[in-house]
Formats: structure tokens, C-alpha cells, sequence
């Protein structure tokens, strides 16, 4: 009808906005057209996590709902208990959706956060695809949210309040200047990893010098 189809150019706008190019969506409820499993909604988890990350950054407010083990509505006299089978079995986690068709299998979108002292905090997106069991889905997206948890932290590299290095120019009154990174930097590193900045300039450093 006319409301699937003004549905349907959302989808694919949004989809060209994120830059999201494996998505083939044909209905907005995910269930394959006439039952045929070849005709149906997909879309590659490379692109999956950009359409989590996008919500989650845009509407974080949504991890109040998915959060709940338990949804009531009083008003409609019922119950429902959440399909995210690490929901209290993982620590934080707090999202954020499930799936399964015959042909995908169980799926699993999953986040938490993460404030393990070291670094920054930040938030980890686990996504499973396939599963053949209830099991295999939960164990596998406790085996990767543990291993984000235990062996990565966030660290912010530059700062822009920060100098990083101190240039000595020649033909300067003030002899030196300070040198400071034209924006923050952020980055996910393994907690064996250490990380070493190397300042290079393509050209020569020389007054008169211009801010930025």
C-alpha cells in the first residue's frame, strides 16, 4: 500500500545517508515476502553495526526500553519478557535487538558499555549472524563481548588542549613555537598495544606562521 511505500523510501534514503549499500529492504516488518526466504529484507554486519551505532549515538534513549527484562503494559493486560538472552548474564549489557528468519538464522545485535578504569569509557556492539541454536547465539555474544571487555580499552591520542611538540624557528623573535593537533583523536587499542606519535611536516617551518 501507499504507507509500505513511503516506508520503503525512507528506508532507502536513510540507507544512502549512512552510507549503507549492502541493505536490500522490501517491507518494514522483515518477514520474507510470500514466504519465500530468498525475498526478504538483508543486510551485511559490517553495515549492521553502522546502522546500531547510528541509533545508539542518535537516540540513546532507546536503551531505557530495550534495558528491560520485563515489559508490563497494565493497560493492555500484558507481559513480555526481553528476547536478548545476555540481558542480565553479561554485565551491562543494555541492548539492543534480535532476529531469525529460516534462512538467516538466530541473530543478535548486542551492546554494553564499558568503564573498566583504563582510559576513556566506551561502548561495545557484538553482532552475531546465523546462529544455529538459542545457545550457540547467546555463548557466542558472551565470547565476544567478554573478550571487547577484557582486552581493549579507549584512549584519547591527541588533545587539542595539549601540545605535542615545541618547533624551533630561526628566523622567529620568539625563537619556538608550540605545536598543537587540529582535533581531538580517538582510538580503540588493545590493552597490549602501546601507542607512539610521530610528527612529520611537509614543509619547512618558518615565520611568518598562520594559527592552524
Amino acid at each position: 500500500g501507499k504507507i509500505n511505500k513511503n516506508y520503503m523510501k525512507k528506508m532507502n534514503d536513510k540507507e544512502a545517508e549512512l552510507s549503507i549499500k549492502s541493505a536490500d529492504i522490501v517491507n518494514p516488518n522483515g518477514v520474507p515476502l510470500d514466504g519465500d526466504e530468498d525475498v526478504g529484507n538483508h543486510m551485511s554486519t559490517s553495515d549492521l553495526f553502522k546502522l546500531a551505532r547510528t541509533i545508539l549515538q542518535r537516540y540513546p534513549e532507546v536503551l531505557e526500553v530495550t534495558k528491560q527484562k520485563e515489559l508490563v503494559v497494565p493497560a493492555w493486560n500484558n507481559e513480555k519478557t526481553s528476547t536478548n538472552p545476555v540481558l542480565g548474564i553479561v554485565q551491562g549489557v543494555d541492548g539492543l535487538k534480535t532476529g531469525y528468519t529460516d534462512k538467516s538464522g538466530l541473530c543478535l545485535v548486542t551492546t554494553a558499555p564499558v568503564t573498566n578504569g583504563k582510559g576513556q569509557d566506551f561502548r561495545l556492539i557484538s553482532i552475531i549472524m546465523g546462529a544455529q541454536s538459542h545457545e550457540d547465539r547467546a555463548g557466542k555474544t558472551k565470547e565476544l563481548l567478554e573478550y571487547g571487555m577484557n582486552n581493549f580499552n579507549y584512549q584519547k591520542v591527541t588533545n587539542v588542549a595539549n601540545s605535542v611538540e615545541t618547533v624551533y624557528i630561526s628566523n622567529s623573535k620568539v625563537g619556538k613555537v608550540d605545536v598543537y593537533p587540529a582535533s581531538d583523536f580517538n582510538k580503540v587499542i588493545k590493552n597490549s598495544d602501546s601507542v607512539k606519535t610521530e610528527i612529520t611536516y611537509n614543509d619547512t617551518v618558518k615565520a611568518p606562521l598562520s594559527k592552524g
